[in-house]
């Protein structure tokens, strides 16, 4: 391998790491596809016993509506067979008498009436003949004919003994109430065909069948051409519009059916989904129906699905997190190990990580100051393969390189000075080698760090030779100094005695500035404790208009006073030293722009002041500043209709630049050679008032922090201030305008 490194041939790079190349993406992938098909498998398992529950459920109602009907079957059976075999007998009876000794109408209803017995089902018994009809009710009262009624006729059509279910007809006791007509065919001795039946009470039916009735079902009664002959519950007029067709479904249903099945579709009365039980009376011609909704029947399975899948929803949610964080354990995971890439790569140092005494990875930095070329490995080679066969004490490379590593593994750490040679041209170089031990996962590993030390002992080289120019320097120098102490002492002395004339100027200054503050400051005092005093008298007699008053005075007294001590500061700006502190001056404009509403009420202005304007300087100077350019502009505009003031700031490459425009009286510029000298005024007191040390304040102000200030105007057009302040620490930022304005 090292000849492979001289000789530049090509060899396989070993990468490391648990999350190199694309395994941190191939894992995240694992765990999404993972999550996958845990989730399909689970919800498709679940679809699988939910729709198994589904068909349990359709089977257990069509099992509980085929036990309704079985028992349904049988009560109509019975019903049935009670009425009809009564008839039967009498029919039996007239038939036995044949035509030889018939009964009389009379004889018949006595046998009828007396066969007229049991529940209240059975509302009515009848006989018939082709030219006879005898019926007689359940409260006795009789009715013949010498022909059958019409609804009974069709019955005599045909030939052969039968059974004969008639259309619903009113009950012949109650006419609101209804009866089906059920009747046998039978033959007497002489050939004659004789119908023998009873009425059947639907309403009597219905209030028996209601105490069993089917929640969301119904019971129904069918007669083998498809006529519902009863039904529970009752259909309302507009269901019973609906099923005009149902005859002729009911009519399919029986001819497709035996005598027992199951039947599911749409019911024409409700437009739903139903299942029916349907059971066969052969003997009578009718089929019993059990129907419910499927809706219904499922409701049971609806409920135990919502919380089947309300809680695989949840586990769905749990493994989603689960995912989410795994695969945001995985991406931290592979970030710290880009980060630990990047920091191992860029290091300014050689940086090995062995395995014994041998290597496993190096960052760039080695190649470089191996001189190793990049896309060679340097994994699976030894410290002494990259160094001189012997060090500069003698010992061999390799005996010595595994002495310290066993001795760093056994202290834990060591740092030593090592001569390794760059692997293009075998050049030896010095470096400091640190070897660090340390467990990672169940591997013993050694950390090398190594200092090219090339430099330093350049370095060190050309240090000494500084050394010693500087020793021949030192000796020149120690005669120059000689000759500046001399010059020094002259010097000291001639400053000392400017420093004495300069004390006693800066005393007479002093005086004379407590002398000023003292004699403005008396009458200012005199005016407060009198208006204190008249404040105390008129307490008894205060009102709002003289407090404001009172407070206004006490206001101007103290603005007197700031006043004065702004001046006196100024006095002493070329002797004392400045406040640095952060100033808002988009804030402190707002300030003076309330002050001088306060001072002019009468004078509306139309102020615009840009925001985020902010500096380190001394604010008592800046308000100063701001008080007399915002004022200057306020007072010129006094005899202009809409009167503008606007504050700004703009960057010009390096300098930031304030400036205050207005659109008041104006001048010539010719006429501003003064302008910013104190006293000095471009107009007269009758016009425009003030005492001329407002802009000479300006300009102190303005030089004391090393700015400029200058002015454009023309007569009736307004003017524009513009200063900077280079000293201040500006730190005002590129902002939007807020126009805040406001009528004053």
């Amino acid at each position: 391998m090292i000849a492979g490194i001289k000789s530049g041939k090509p060899a396989r790079r070993v990468r490391r790491g648990f999350l190199d190349g694309r395994l941190p993406k191939l894992l995240v992938w694992i765990v999404i596809v993972q999550a996958v098909l845990i989730l399909a498998g689970i919800w498709g398992y679940t679809a699988w016993r939910l729709s198994a529950d589904r068909q349990r459920t359709l089977e257990a109602g069509r099992q509980q509506l085929r036990t309704i009907v079985i028992g349904l079957h049988a009560h109509v059976e019975a019903v049935l067979s009670d009425g009809l075999g009564a008839a039967t007998a009498v029919a039996t009876e007239v038939s036995v008498r044949g035509a030889a000794n018939p009964l009389s109408d009379a004889q018949v209803v006595e046998l009828l009436q007396r066969q007229l017995t049991g529940g209240q089902y059975v509302r009515a018994l009848f006989l018939a003949t082709s030219d006879r009809f005898v019926r007689v009710t359940r409260n006795h009262q009789a009715q013949t004919a010498a022909h059958p009624p019409q609804w009974l006729q069709p019955a005599f059509v045909g030939d052969g003994n039968g059974t004969y279910v008639g259309q619903t007809l009113a009950d012949p006791e109650n006419p609101s109430d209804s009866v089906v007509p059920v009747a046998l065919r039978k033959k007497s001795a002489s050939g004659e065909t004789v119908w023998t039946g009873v009425l059947l009470g639907v309403q009597a039916l219905n209030h028996l069948y209601e105490s069993i009735a089917i929640e969301d079902g119904a019971l129904v009664l069918l007669s083998e051409t498809g006529e519902s002959l009863l039904r529970v519950p009752a259909l309302t007029e507009d269901q019973q519009r609906k099923v005009l067709n149902f005859r002729q479904q009911s009519l399919q249903l029986t001819t497709t059916l035996g005598d027992e099945g199951f039947v599911t579709g749409v019911s024409p009365a409700t437009g739903t989904q139903w299942t029916y039980a349907v059971r066969r009376l052969a003997q009578y011609r009718l089929r019993v129906v059990a129907g419910r909704t499927v809706d219904s029947i499922l409701a049971p399975w609806r409920e135990r699905s919502m919380g089947v899948i309300e809680a695989m929803a949840g586990f769905s949610v749990l493994l989603v997190v689960l995912t989410a964080l795994l695969q945001h354990f995985i991406s931290k995971l592979e970030r710290r190990e880009s980060q630990y890439r990047t920091l191992f790569n860029n290091s300014a140092v050689s940086v090995f990580l062995m395995s014994g005494d041998t290597f496993l990875e190096a960052n760039a930095t080695t190649y470089k100051m191996f001189r190793v070329p990049e896309h060679l490995p340097f994994n699976g080679i030894h410290p002494w393969d990259i160094s001189p066969p012997r060090q500069p004490d003698g010992s061999e490379s390799m005996v010595s390189a595994r002495a310290r590593i066993e001795t760093a593994r056994s202290n834990g750490q060591l740092t030593f000075r090592w001569t390794h040679k760059r692997m293009d041209t075998d050049e030896p170089f010095a470096a400091e080698v640190s070897l660090s031990s340390m467990l990672i996962g169940d591997s013993s590993l050694m950390l090398a760090l190594v200092h090219d030390l090339t430099e330093l002992e350049r370095a060190q080289l050309q240090l000494q030779s500084a050394n010693d120019d500087l020793e021949q320097a030192n000796g020149k120098l120690a005669a120059l100094n000689a000759d500046l102490e001399h010059r020094v002492e002259e010097r000291t002395t001639a400053l000392q005695e400017a420093n004495l004339r300069m004390a006693f100027t800066n005393q007479e200054l002093e005086a004379f500035t407590a002398s000023a503050s003292h004699d403005l400051r008396s009458p200012l005092g005199a005016i407060a404790g009198h208006a204190g005093l008249l404040q105390e008298e008129l307490h008894p007699v205060m009102n709002d208009g003289i407090r404001h008053r009172i407070d206004r005075i006490m206001g101007a007294v103290k603005r007197c006073s700031d006043i004065i001590d702004a001046l006196l500061s100024l006095a002493r700006l070329a002797r004392q030293e400045l406040l640095v502190e952060p100033v808002d001056m988009s804030a402190l404009a707002h300030v003076c722009v309330d002050e001088l509403r306060q001072q002019y009420p009468d004078h509306t202005v139309d102020c615009s002041i840009r925001d985020g304007m902010k500096l380190h300087a001394d604010p008592r100077l800046m308000k100063s500043l701001l008080t007399n350019l915002l004022g200057n502009a306020w007072k010129y505009t006094s005899r202009t209709s809409h009167a503008s003031v606007e504050l700004r700031y703009e960057r010009s490459g390096e300098t930031s630049v304030f400036s205050v425009r207005d659109n008041g009286a104006g001048f010539h510029l010719a006429q501003a050679e003064r302008l910013f000298q104190p006293f000095h005024r471009l107009h007269s007191a009758a016009e425009f008032p003030g005492v001329g040390i407002g802009l000479a304040t300006v300009a102190r102000i303005v030089q004391r922090y090393g700015g400029k200030i200058w002015v454009e105007s023309e007569p009736g057009k307004g003017a524009v201030f513009y200063f900077t302040l280079p000293a201040a620490a500006s730190s005002a930022h590129e902002g939007h305008y807020a126009d805040n304005r406001a009528a004053v």
